[in-house]
């Protein structure tokens, strides 16, 4: 089997699946390791990156399946050192938001979500948070009672980078009537 970001993507997932965080990490820190793939395409030689972005989700997506979340912070911060590496993109830094939500990191998910803001705005294909993300990190800064604190202070830097803002995840309440949307 060739290595592709596709194939490494696939082995990172199917790791992470069998609770096999460590072989999921080691699969990702090896392709690094290995001189970059020429790829031939239509008479052109293309030179392809040994992991790109979606390898990078992926792997922080696996900390997080595995309830490690601090070494999912460990790996989205030296994914950042990566050789010949992007950075992180939108879908990366959503995963990391609702992972850290989710396993009670509000704080650390609302500084993504900032630093995200600055990131992605500055990316050529400005690509955005998605709202389910920012959704999830509003409740969970309604639960931790930071809605004043960190979510309001962090609209502002959402609407400024275009992210879409509900107005309604600033409700210190989930109201529970006839919405047929239900809970926020």
């Amino acid at each position: 089997i060739v290595q592709s970001n596709f194939t490494v993507s696939i082995v990172v997932k199917m790791w992470s699946k069998r609770g096999k965080l460590d072989k999921a990490i080691e699969t990702v820190y090896e392709a690094l390791k290995q001189p970059q793939m020429i790829l031939a395409r239509v008479g052109k030689r293309v030179q392809s990156k040994n992991v790109d972005a979606h390898v990078g989700a992926c792997l922080v997506g696996a900390c997080i399946h595995n309830r490690a979340p601090e070494k999912a912070m460990e790996i989205f911060k030296d994914m950042k050192t990566w050789k010949d590496f992007n950075g992180p993109d939108a879908n990366t830094y959503n995963a990391m938001i609702c992972g850290l939500v989710k396993h009670g990191y509000t704080h650390e998910a609302a500084d993504l979500a900032e630093e995200a803001c600055m990131v992605l705005r500055a990316s050529y294909d400005r690509q955005m948070l998605h709202s389910s993300a920012i959704r999830q990190l509003y409740r969970g800064l309604r639960n931790s009672n930071l809605l004043e604190e960190i979510g309001v202070p962090l609209r502002i830097k959402l609407i400024e980078a275009g992210v879409a803002f509900d107005e309604r995840w600033l409700q210190q309440e989930v109201r529970h009537g006839s919405s047929s949307q239900g809970p926020l």
